[in-house]
């Protein structure tokens, strides 16, 4: 109410796709559920890769991921070839939003945007290949949470992890699909 006395402010009604986000509340609970399934599959479509094997990890742990060496940086895969840095751009922009599950993987994988060689390429493919087969994970938020603070909060950088009474955990991943 305070904010429409100093601005000329529109209801544009409950908020349902900000910032790429899909936002629906659960009937049942009054919970806030948020995807990025849209642009989930928009990247794997661009990068050719909607039709591919799935993995259940974002990445091998057994993986040993180097720098490309001065050396070795005619094995550099051009960004026509691969587009890495669209890749872990928009891998980043989902760790940020809905998808915390794919941080390690995604935050290794920025390391070498300078330089990516075919290792750290075969890495992102692998992240690509399990986010195919996890497109239908998303984050739930009780209903007593504003989405509208979850958001300004991302904004600001910082991941929200409980409440203002620190009650309940206001993030968990979720594997339950809603239409």
């Amino acid at each position: 109410a305070g904010l429409s006395r100093a601005f000329a402010i529109t209801n544009l009604s409950i908020m349902t796709n900000p910032l790429g986000m899909e936002i629906t509340r659960n009937p049942s609970t009054g919970s806030i559920l948020m995807t990025q399934c849209k642009l989930s599959q928009t990247l794997l479509e661009d990068i050719a890769m909607h039709v591919c094997n799935l993995i259940t990890l974002p990445l091998d742990p057994n993986i040993k991921l180097a720098k490309t060496p001065p050396e070795e940086l005619h094995t550099v895969v051009p960004e026509s070839e691969f587009p890495y840095m669209k890749v872990v751009g928009t891998n980043l922009h989902l760790v940020n939003c809905t998808r915390p599950d794919l941080a390690q993987a995604v935050g290794l994988l920025c390391r070498f945007k300078s330089a990516p060689g075919p290792s750290h390429v075969a890495a992102a493919k692998g992240v690509l290949r399990y986010l195919k087969g996890t497109t239908h994970l998303l984050v739930e938020s009780p209903s007593h949470v504003l989405v509208a603070e979850i958001i300004v909060l991302f904004l600001k950088g910082k991941r929200p992890t409980h409440d203002r009474e620190c009650k309940c955990t206001v993030f968990s991943i979720s594997s339950v699909v809603h239409e």
